[in-house]
């Protein structure tokens, strides 16, 4: 359905929980979670502007994690959704993040699912480390930027699930069909403006429970941000979901259904 300027699906009853998904994804990103969850809470799945199958806006093209953040925003109180738990993912957990910080009246919690942050990342390796990240991203950004969408979808998600090139092989044809509907995106994705940084004391100001979920074989590029969020967000918690990357609730759907699920059950009670 689509109303408020969003398109988006609602199923179950209970305490709502929005799911926002990463780049080269969209709502159908979160099937796994929702046919588990919808069970003990009403499921809403959105899509992020410019994203999904359906005809782009006419007018501006406003990407960025701001421009999503104000539209995931506006939905909840749109919608009239009273306190809402938010699941993110990847570009979708920076999202979740600035919401978190502009909205927080709305929000019963937050979970941080290996979101991007270059200003997380410190220490004397960290030059070392955000160096690594940009030279594995190049090949998809000049991909995009010439044109050639569905090379830099590949190059892209070979990139950052830190499988090897192998990985779009072994990915299922329901999983290439949501990349490749969303590679459009792709230009609009490594163009956009980045969002402000944020400092520990501006994170300590999330006062709800927050998780924090990284894959144990993700890039150590994830891995910091991840770890450096449960520094500076006090109260917060991180998991570690073994023997998985970017993309732990695609690659061990059990494992992260049960762990979102009894953080949300806890945080609920």
């Amino acid at each position: 359905m689509e109303t408020c300027d969003t398109f988006y699906i609602d199923q179950g009853e209970g305490t709502p929980v929005v799911f926002i998904h990463g780049s080269l994804s969209d709502y159908r990103s979160w099937e796994h979670q929702q046919k588990f969850l919808e069970q003990s809470f009403r499921f809403i799945a959105l899509n992020l502007r410019y994203h999904g199958t359906e005809a782009w806006p006419n007018g501006d093209t406003a990407y960025s994690v701001m421009d999503h953040a104000r539209q995931v925003a506006d939905f909840i109180r749109c919608l009239n959704l009273g306190t809402v738990h938010l699941v993110g993912h990847s570009y979708g957990a920076e999202v979740a993040m600035y919401v978190a910080l502009e909205a927080q009246e709305f929000l019963a919690s937050v979970v941080l699912h290996e979101p991007p942050g270059d200003f997380l990342v410190t220490g004397p390796d960290a030059p070392a480390v955000l160096a690594e990240r940009v030279k594995l991203f190049a090949p998809a950004k000049e991909a995009a930027n010439a044109g050639r969408l569905e090379e830099s979808a590949r190059l892209l998600i070979t990139a950052v699930m830190n499988h090897g090139p192998e990985v779009w092989d072994k990915a299922s044809e329901s999983s290439k069909a949501i990349i490749l509907d969303n590679a459009r995106t792709l230009p609009l994705l490594f163009s956009a403006s980045p969002p402000p940084p944020l400092s520990c004391d501006q994170l300590k100001q999330i006062e709800v429970p927050v998780l924090v979920v990284n894959g144990e074989k993700t890039m150590p590029y994830f891995e910091r941000v991840g770890r450096r969020l449960t520094e500076c967000i006090e109260g917060s918690t991180r998991t570690v979901i073994p023997h998985t990357t970017h993309a732990s609730q695609d690659q061990d759907v059990d494992t992260y259904n049960q762990i979102l699920h009894s953080f949300l059950m806890r945080v609920s009670e």
